[in-house]
């Protein structure tokens, strides 16, 4: 964006992008910062790249000033945007508990607008006239200082710094001011007649909505939108929102986006029996269709139990939600509406038994007589197998992650999701350092990843583009789902059966639970001892675990199998491979291509 050079667009999202100062991208060992910010909305990215910018130049100087062995986190970087974040939501949490104690809670915050409304002026002035010394505004400084007590150093009004964040944090005051003026005339009008409050007009984009009131009578799709904003705010995925959106978009459209405060109980019941004949995959012919359409008679595999339980979770969290703001409905309208599911939790998904390993590892792909599009293709079924991990955990490995443990001389695989685009399953103990099987080594897994970190290269896996909704094994999964369909596999068993097969082994070898958990990266039911103050097991107590994972395997070593010309030369070259994920997302783009494109 020619307007904004550290501003782009990428999947409907906005991110700030850094060139990073050349004598530091060694230290950092990456040329370019990319930080998401969180929002597909041009004047909202613009307020959050104010403070991006800020955020992005002190980690830099920080870099400078400290030594090359202790790089910034990934909590450090974003910590001052989400303190902010946090003061916002803070104060909004107080104003909606005035206004749930009816007029005296009114009174009171009529009393405590008036006494912000001299700030509120200043902070106003300072936007105004673009000017933010220490005299003109003294609200930035006073509350953001102690905030970040560790840049204080760099937070003086002589620093130009200092104008980057007292702007931004002016324009959200003055926005967050106008909106409690807004609620607070809503809720005067509802509860009783009281002091009409001028609300104050400005061009500074609003950052969250305003408190909904019992008598909008919101639609449903409003309210969605809504609610699904805030949870973003507070860090929910890319990935959860679509689903969110998704889930919820289903229930909209069955009661034709009516007002929400006329939802009925029934109205959750019948939901609940028409998501029982919806189809739990739909063609694409059926994706055009209506909800009506879709449930006037039933699939032939329609949604299990477990999914439409979920729909109405997610249906319960977002009534209980609109209650808490205000909205004229009842959080408990979808509770106990729940499909009692008669299925044993170990029979959902089965293990893959030694036969179904034959059939997957001796087709002609691991026999080394047809090429694999992906190195992704081979190396994922195999260390699924011999490390447990989730899909999306092998496909956002970086080079990196696979090395030599220096303390045990132990070859590893660090789990982690250290990288702003790299997301792990919530849980405290997912993130873990596994040692490599002895089998993924004999076939060539630490090989691979040399050559590849003598490439320059960044991912394990270097020609995987991440998916807005299902991230970086987005390819891969789709590949093997055919994969195992065209080999005859039942349905039960899918990718996740590798983990099944992992923890089923180390059970029946009475592998010691907790030991169990951490190569799984569960959090179970450890003890406090174990679960708070103990540290995650070491790669040598691990590794004699690990090695009990034994199968008769026939794939032959990964250098003695085909990959595609295409990822061939990608692997060979960093800027092959960025060419070759750029042309893929130009594919599903509906960009035309050459012949020679994939």
């Amino acid at each position: 964006m020619a307007n904004y050079p550290h501003l782009y667009l990428k999947s409907g999202r906005f991110y700030a992008r850094f060139r990073i100062p050349r004598h530091l991208s060694l230290r950092m060992n990456q040329q370019e910062l990319r930080w998401t910010l969180c929002t597909s909305d041009l004047k909202v990215a613009r307020k959050h790249l104010l403070i991006a910018t800020v955020l992005i130049h002190e980690l830099f100087e920080r870099i400078d000033m400290q030594t090359s062995h202790e790089p910034l986190t990934d909590r450090e970087k974003i910590w001052l945007k989400n303190r902010i974040e946090e003061i916002k939501l803070e104060k909004m949490a107080e104003f909606r508990a005035l206004i749930r104690q009816g007029q005296s809670g009114i009174t009171r915050a009529e009393a405590l607008l008036t006494s912000e409304q001299g700030d509120i002026d200043a902070f106003q002035s300072a936007i105004d006239s673009d000017h933010y010394d220490a005299m003109a505004v003294k609200g930035p400084a006073s509350q953001l200082i102690p905030v970040v007590d560790r840049l204080a150093y760099d937070f003086s009004a002589l620093n130009q710094n200092y104008n980057f964040v007292a702007k931004a944090f002016c324009s959200a005051m003055v926005v967050h001011h106008r909106n409690k003026q807004a609620a607070l005339k809503d809720a005067s009008l509802r509860e009783a007649p009281g002091p009409s409050i001028q609300v104050v007009q400005s061009d500074i984009t609003q950052p969250e909505a305003a408190p909904q009131s019992a008598h909008a009578s919101a639609k449903i799709s409003e309210v969605i939108e809504a609610y699904i904003g805030e949870q973003q705010a507070k860090g929910c995925q890319d990935k959860t929102a679509i689903e969110y959106r998704s889930v919820l978009r289903r229930f909209q459209e069955f009661k034709d986006d009516c007002p929400i405060d006329k939802v009925t109980r029934s109205d959750v019941r019948a939901y609940r029996d028409a998501l029982a004949k919806y189809p739990a995959r739909p063609s694409t012919a059926q994706r055009k269709m209506s909800f009506q359409q879709l449930t006037a008679s039933a699939a032939a595999q329609p949604l299990n139990v477990a999914s439409v339980n979920k729909h109405l979770t997610r249906l319960s969290q977002l009534f209980k939600w609109a209650e808490r703001n205000g909205h004229n409905i009842k959080g408990d309208t979808a509770e106990d509406h729940q499909l009692k599911d008669k299925r044993r939790e170990r029979d959902l998904r089965n293990r893959f038994s030694q036969e179904d390993i034959n059939t997957i590892f001796s087709t002609p792909l691991y026999q080394g007589q047809k090429p694999f599009q992906r190195a992704a293709q081979y190396w994922a079924p195999l260390l699924g197998l011999y490390a447990g991990m989730r899909i999306e955990e092998v496909c956002q490995l970086r080079v990196c992650d696979v090395r030599i443990d220096h303390d045990s001389n132990i070859a590893i695989i660090d789990i982690n999701d250290e990288d702003d685009d790299r997301k792990l399953k919530p849980g405290d103990n997912t993130p873990r350092q596994l040692p490599v099987h002895s089998k993924l080594i004999e076939l060539g897994l630490m090989d691979y990843a040399n050559d590849l970190r003598a490439k320059k290269h960044r991912m394990l896996f270097p020609t995987l583009n991440r998916h807005p909704k299902n991230g970086w094994s987005h390819a891969v999964t789709k590949w093997f789902s055919e994969y195992k369909k065209a080999l005859g596999l039942p349905l039960t068993k899918v990718f996740h059966s590798f983990r099944h097969t992992v923890d089923d082994i180390l059970k029946q070898s009475e592998t010691e639970e907790a030991i169990i958990n951490g190569v799984m990266g569960h959090t179970g039911k450890n003890s406090i001892s174990i679960q708070r103050y103990g540290k995650d097991y070491l790669p040598k107590i691990l590794a004699p675990r690990i090695e009990k994972i034994q199968f008769d395997m026939p794939a032959k070593p990964f250098r003695s199998c085909e990959v595609s010309q295409a990822e061939k030369s990608a692997l060979q070259s960093p800027r092959a491979a960025a060419k070759i994920r750029q042309r893929r997302l130009e594919v599903r783009a509906g960009v035309a291509v050459g012949p020679d494109q994939e």
